[in-house]
């Protein structure tokens, strides 16, 4: 009985312990240069009931020319740039209109900003706060990033290069007069 009351007691402060507002994934793309663009999804737990808004930060001195590309139909979006001047982080602000918001288990994506990155290598985690219908905070967070999409350009000179050198491989293997291994030894 006493093994039951404890396993219960992990699983319950396991649960608690994962237990967040929101989950907000980021997919970057790089474009060309310093150019890139970044895909959000946010997708709420029920905690609070129900997601109304959202603000993504973006630290001043690692990115610039923040541009809202996309945004789903039913949310208002407003994209404000970083500031060196005031040590201010640009955001995205978006928060929905008309109707409900998020539930539990519902996710909406389309929220899509090209921005420079001024740092080195490529973007990572993006600050996030959940906001209420007031506007107030809920939860903050880091996003989740998704791995870096290569730009085209560079995925096919990749594929590329691989497929002359198994061509290569292959061509060895069965160049005549070459030896065969077969594996066993008489």
């Amino acid at each position: 009985m006493k093994a039951h009351l404890w396993t219960a007691a992990l699983l319950a402060g396991a649960l608690s312990a994962t237990s967040q507002a929101a989950v907000m994934n980021s997919s970057f793309h790089h474009q060309a240069g310093n150019a890139w663009v970044v895909d959000l999804t946010v997708v709420g737990d029920g905690l609070p009931v129900e997601l109304r808004g959202f603000t993504t930060y973006f630290a001043e001195g690692l990115y610039a020319d923040l541009t809202l590309l996309a945004s789903p139909a039913g949310w208002d979006s407003l994209v404000i740039q970083p500031d060196l001047v005031l040590a201010s982080a640009g955001y995205l602000d978006a928060f929905a209109i008309g109707g409900a918001g998020l539930l539990a288990g519902q996710s909406q994506g389309g929220f899509s900003i090209q921005f420079s990155y001024l740092g080195s290598g490529a973007p990572g985690e993006l600050m996030f706060d959940i906001v209420d219908a007031n506007y107030q905070v809920l939860y903050s967070g880091l996003t989740t990033p998704a791995a870096v999409v290569p730009e085209p350009a560079s995925f096919a000179l990749g594929l590329l290069g691989t497929a002359l050198l198994l061509g290569f491989v292959r061509r060895a293997r069965h160049r005549p007069g070459a030896a065969v291994t077969t594996g066993y030894s008489a």
